[in-house]
């Protein structure tokens, strides 16, 4: 069985699964280091993401959305239950960049289901780039977006 996800990226980096970039920076749910990718449930949570991370001249670079095809067999499911306490706190505490760094360190899912922490009752996906069954996933579609500039602090033209 496939699960479809949504990223949103730079259009020139919309066929790179490699999780370099993630790797340069570390993020919420991974250590700088670690190469994953991060992927959400629907079109929509994907661009919420991206507006949490944009900055007033992220609007006037070329962005896609892409449509990304995963088997399911390789994905597991964090509860909000597991979580720390204060884990939507910004930045988020170390112990969720921990779960990415075990991900990646035992191989055993290609990806794990995480809360979002813009809309908690829906989900983003920390994919490991290095895991085996990488060589599945799909870039399936990818469309072009031009984000509202009402929707980026600042920007009104």
């Amino acid at each position: 069985m496939i699960r479809r996800v949504y990223r949103i990226t730079k259009t020139r980096n919309v066929h790179d699964l490699s999780g370099a970039g993630a790797a340069k920076f570390g993020g919420r749910w991974h250590p700088k280091g670690t190469y994953v990718l991060y992927a959400a449930s629907s079109a929509a949570l994907a661009m919420l993401e991206w507006l949490a991370h944009a900055n007033t001249g992220s609007i006037d670079e070329s962005y896609s959305l892409s449509t990304i095809l995963i088997p399911e067999q390789g994905i597991d499911k964090l509860p909000l239950t597991v979580l720390p306490l204060h884990w939507k706190k910004v930045p988020g505490p170390a112990a969720l960049a921990d779960i990415g760094k075990k991900l990646a360190a035992d191989g055993k899912f290609l990806g794990i289901e995480v809360p979002s922490v813009l809309v908690p009752y829906d989900y983003s996906l920390v994919i490991n780039a290095q895991h085996p069954l990488m060589k599945e996933v799909i870039v399936d579609v990818v469309k072009e977006i031009y984000p509202d500039r009402r929707l980026i602090a600042g920007q009104t033209k």
